[in-house]
């Protein structure tokens, strides 16, 4: 899951890179009366001298984000992340347009970040496959424990019947339970 939450961060820096970057060239083109953000906008307002320091803010608040999501079990903050990071796509696709209607050329910018998130994609189909070979590793061995487990009951029991003694009830109940089955 830490890989997951990694990868879910190096997207959201990416989208962040491209946000600061493109907001920065559109309010140069437009001026500060275009930016929706009415934050932003105050900020961009004293010629944006705040602009890092509120754009490590929204970089702080994520990382919280991530933390705080982290302490909460099974993949509901994975999808939390997602959604984060969905909107926050299409914040930058919006700017990107507005970019690209301020001056009628495609933003660079725009395509370092879709490589990105390519290479974003890549790492995930990777990850993924190391986590199937860990479990196809760990569904084998299980498989075989379970094999010599049964081998080894089977025995037991072929011994118990060729002494003729009966053993303690407690023993002979404790053996049953032990008798887990391990579905294939």
């Amino acid at each position: 899951m830490l890989y997951l939450i990694l990868l879910v961060l190096l997207v959201f820096i990416i989208f962040w890179v491209g946000d600061l970057v493109l907001t920065l060239k559109v309010v140069k083109h437009l001026g500060h009366e275009v930016e929706i953000n009415p934050i932003m906008r105050l900020i961009l307002r004293g010629r944006g001298r705040f602009i890092y320091l509120f754009k490590a803010s929204e970089l702080a608040t994520f990382l919280y984000l991530i933390w705080y999501l982290s302490s909460f079990e099974g993949k509901i903050p994975f999808y939390i992340l997602l959604v984060y990071i969905f909107f926050y796509s299409l914040l930058v696709a919006n700017n990107a347009h507005v970019y690209y209607q301020a001056t009628h050329k495609e933003s660079i910018i725009f395509k370092f970040i879709y490589l990105g998130l390519v290479l974003s994609i890549l790492f995930f189909i990777y990850l993924n496959y190391l986590l199937y070979k860990d479990l196809d590793t760990s569904f084998n061995a299980l498989g075989i424990a379970n094999n010599k487990y049964a081998d080894l009951y089977s025995k037991f029991e072929i011994q118990n019947k060729s002494t003729e003694s009966e053993l303690p009830k407690d023993l002979t109940q404790m053996l049953d339970e032990l008798n887990l089955s391990i579905g294939r």
